[in-house]
């Protein structure tokens, strides 16, 4: 099992210096790259880890959020599912 591919807390600080533009290409580049690397190595992925707010009241505020908006996850599926056809994908989460 892959863990994970999109998570807040693992975002190196030079992605909060990029333009919406540039970091929507980071975060594309680094799914793509990831899922496709282990293609057919990893049977399953946590693309998205731990999205949901602590409380329970929506999405968590997160740079993937601020910058790419609440679709964030999605796409982070598409891309996910596109790079690996095969592999099981799941949202991480806890509470």
């Amino acid at each position: 099992r892959g863990h994970t591919v999109v998570w807040h807390g693992a975002v190196p600080t030079w992605l909060n210096a990029l333009s919406t533009d540039d970091f929507r290409a980071a975060f594309e580049n680094h799914i793509r790259t990831v899922a496709d690397h282990f293609r057919g190595k990893v049977l399953a992925w946590d693309v998205v880890n731990e999205a949901v707010a602590d409380d329970g009241s929506g999405l968590r505020d997160t740079i993937f959020r601020q910058k790419l908006g609440d679709g964030y996850i999605a796409d982070a599926f598409r891309l996910a599912r596109a790079a690996d056809p095969q592999a099981l994908l799941s949202l991480n989460d806890y509470n």
